[in-house]
């Protein structure tokens, strides 16, 4: 999801999953890159922002990773 807040953003989907939730990568971007995500892993989508982890998308988190958090300075 998009959000300025990443600990408000977490809280609110902690509410709604029975299982832990938390920040795996933070990439660059707004809502128009997250668009490109629920495109680009569709078939990997379940509900909001809900998604199957696979290998497709455990290489896209390690490449997120790999750009450091430079936009977070």
């Amino acid at each position: 999801g998009v959000s300025r807040n990443v600990a408000h953003r977490v809280s609110g989907h902690q509410t709604s999953s029975p299982e832990p939730v938390a920040v795996v990568a933070i990439a660059p971007g707004g809502t128009s890159e997250e668009g490109a995500f629920h495109r680009q892993f569709g078939a990997q989508h379940v509900r909001g922002e809900w998604f199957v982890m696979c290998p497709e998308i455990e290489h896209e988190v390690d490449r997120i990773r790999a750009l450091g958090k430079w936009w977070l300075t």
